[in-house]
């Protein structure tokens, strides 16, 4: 297999987009090319894409519960350039609002399609878990929970289990699941005329392993004169009611009591959803190293699910050494052997995990022979490398049924004609931009200063979305020093007037410009810093990333700015200058219009009344403010020419794709 394309909802966040990428990396290792489409794009990878929704405003679709049905963008999945040349698709979660079910008939007939299910809502009328309800043997309706995650907002769920039941009598699929759990379901459902296979979720043993416990909890700054007990779940398991958050709740009521000394790790979630001493909040941890620190550091894996396929959790705690105390939840016993590998309560059984909970707490010998034999299985079983092996042996299988199925019904599989795509030119935004313009042969053509780059998923994303514009661009997400987001993104909209939209050029490598305009306009733009276009569009969910050191830095230094001052003098400046290199920065002092601050100091500079400001004749001001840049930015503007008034966020364009 050469070449393949997962789809899912996202890249990076959730349990599918772990497996997703994880066999994605492992399959780039080995020399195969790959790509992935997606809802939402996380990642800089230059193989992660985004593809047109095409959402259908002219419908009712969604008033009457029919889940993504007005997306057009999925039909034409097969003449992306990405899926036409590709050997196999393979589709995880096809629900969260960027796939219509019924694209599935086309893409399958004309591509092999492997299915990994990662929950039950292939089968199911709406919901991604059922629990205790069995209507989805029987063709659902009269569904007893509507809000359940995907909710709908009327009863549709005969109609929806109905045609995915239609569906797939037309569509040609190998599934493959992660529990015998979820494979058993799948035998009993209106997927069942199609081959199933059952692949556990791989982890990679080799980042996440057992590690100096005490050495790991210095580093953390986690108590070692405690029993910590880790909850891992995006978003945090406390309040989380599918994670069993209830039950995390009781135990620590219940271990208070105790003379126990505990801690609870909740680790997904940076604010607290209860104010408790025995509990301590950890953020959402991308980074897999740190998070198989953060398992490791642990004595115990408190995982009271309520509803589950094959939590990547599991196998990363065994992974690392971590016995678990959970429920008997969906494939979760099939990964956690009570008694071997932590202990297992019957789902629901609050009181008897809890009983459980208190036994391992209090015995660390146990807990030492379990840690032993949960690495051990983990390797043998859920390492990543014999996961791959096998989904390489599915692929074949897939193909094979593929090329079966379209004989015997007689179906002749041609390439997918392809989407005439405009041509496009990357061109250096150096001193001979204005010649490579004039011969750049051309419809879209990007500028890219020396010191940054354009990524080819970026650039394929707009090419896709384009409809003409005089512009497409994308935000920028600006990053903090720990690599998290600061504050909102950026966009390099300054101003709209009379119809017309002012583009600031710094953001040039984010943009594509159509040729014609750029031709006539460049000599006037090179002169400003700014496009002015009469059409122009933003993209929504593909960014560009950059620190907001280097932001600001490159910003000052595009404008010849030796001198500057900062509008505000509030909390945002002190968050913002925190971030700063303040060597870097020609600051000389900070405006502000609370009277009450002029006379004092900032960070040993002075502060002024904005009344002051004619009388500094500034340079430069940089407005910092997130919630009132747009009233700023015209009341400097009146008093001072714009190219001097410096944005920060920029404006929101009304016209976003998505």
């Amino acid at each position: 297999m050469k070449n393949i394309v997962h789809l899912n909802t996202n890249d990076v966040r959730g349990g599918a987009a772990k497996v997703a990428r994880r066999l994605a990396e492992a399959q780039i290792r080995q020399g195969t090319d790959v790509s992935m489409l997606v809802r939402y794009r996380e990642s800089d990878d230059d193989w992660v894409y985004l593809f047109p929704l095409d959402r259908d405003q002219d419908n009712s679709y969604e008033e009457q519960g029919l889940l993504d049905y007005d997306l057009k963008g999925s039909d034409r999945l097969p003449e992306l350039s990405v899926v036409s040349r590709a050997d196999l698709v393979h589709a995880h979660n096809l629900h969260g609002g960027y796939f219509n079910p019924h694209s599935l008939v086309r893409l399958s007939q004309t591509k092999p399609v492997l299915w990994t299910l990662h929950d039950m809502q292939a089968v199911t009328g709406h919901c991604a878990y059922s629990y205790d309800c069995d209507r989805w043997e029987i063709g659902c309706g009269e569904c007893p929970d509507l809000t359940e995650y995907p909710a709908i907002p009327v009863d549709s769920t005969r109609n929806l289990w109905q045609d995915k039941k239609e569906i797939y009598a037309q569509s040609i699929l190998y599934i493959v699941t992660p529990s015998l759990w979820l494979k058993r379901i799948v035998e009993r459902s209106m997927l069942a005329g199609h081959p199933v296979e059952l692949i556990y979720n791989g982890v990679d043993t080799r980042i996440y392993r057992p590690g100096d416990r005490t050495e790991l909890r210095r580093k953390l700054g986690l108590p070692d004169d405690r029993v910590l007990i880790g909850c891992f779940a995006d978003y945090g398991t406390l309040g989380n009611k599918r994670k069993g958050g209830h039950a995390v709740s009781e135990a620590i009521d219940y271990l208070k009591g105790k003379s126990i000394p505990f801690l609870v790790v909740n680790v997904g979630v940076r604010h607290a959803s209860r104010d408790d001493p025995f509990v301590v909040n950890v953020g959402y941890i991308e980074d897999e190293v740190r998070m198989a620190e953060w398992y490791a550091a642990m004595d115990l894996f408190l995982f009271p699910s309520m509803a589950d396929n094959c939590p990547l959790v599991v196998s990363e705690a065994m992974a690392c050494g971590l016995p678990l105390v959970t429920f008997a939840t969906g494939g979760i016993p099939e990964l956690v052997r009570d008694g071997v590998h932590g202990t297992v309560a019957p789902r629901g059984d609050t009181k008897g995990l809890i009983q459980r909970l208190e036994s391992l707490a209090q015995d660390p010998e146990l807990r030492r022979s379990m840690s032993l034999r949960c690495r051990e299985d983990a390797v043998r079983l859920y390492d990543h490398d014999r996961i791959v092996a096998q989904y390489r042996k599915a692929y074949e299988n897939c193909e094979a049924h593929y090329r079966e199925t379209c004989r015997e019904r007689n179906i002749r599989s041609f390439p997918a004609p392809a989407v005439s795509e405009p041509k496009v030119a990357i061109l250096d935004l150096d001193d001979r931009v204005s010649e490579r313009i004039q011969h750049a042969d051309a419809d879209l053509i990007g500028l890219c200063p020396p010191s940054r780059t354009m990524s080819r998923s970026m650039l394929q994303t707009m090419v896709w979305y384009y409809q003409g514009e005089d512009i497409i661009y994308c935000p920028v997400h600006t990053l903090q020093k720990d690599g998290k987001l600061f504050k909102s993104p950026v966009t390099p909209l300054l101003w709209k007037d009379n119809g017309m939209a002012g583009l600031d050029l710094y953001f040039a490598n984010t943009m594509l410009f159509r040729r014609e305009f750029l031709l006539k306009h460049w000599d006037e733009m090179r002169i400003s810093g700014v496009a002015v276009a009469e059409s122009s569009v933003a993209l929504e969910h593909v960014y560009f990333r950059l620190g907001v050191s280097e932001y600001l830095e490159g910003k000052l230094k595009t404008r010849n700015v030796r001198s500057l001052y900062i509008y505000g003098a509030g909390v945002h400046t002190n968050e913002l200058m925190a971030q700063l290199d303040l060597q870097q920065i020609p600051l000389k002092g900070f405006i502000d219009q609370d009277a009450g601050k002029a006379g004092t100091t900032l960070h040993g500079l002075p502060v002024y009344h904005a009344s002051e400001l004619p009388a500094l004749r500034p340079e430069a001001v940089l407005i910092s403010s997130q919630a009132f840049e747009e009233e700023i930015y015209e009341q400097l503007a009146a008093i001072m020419p714009r190219q001097r008034v410096l944005r920060y966020y920029g404006l929101r364009d009304e016209r976003v794709r998505i």
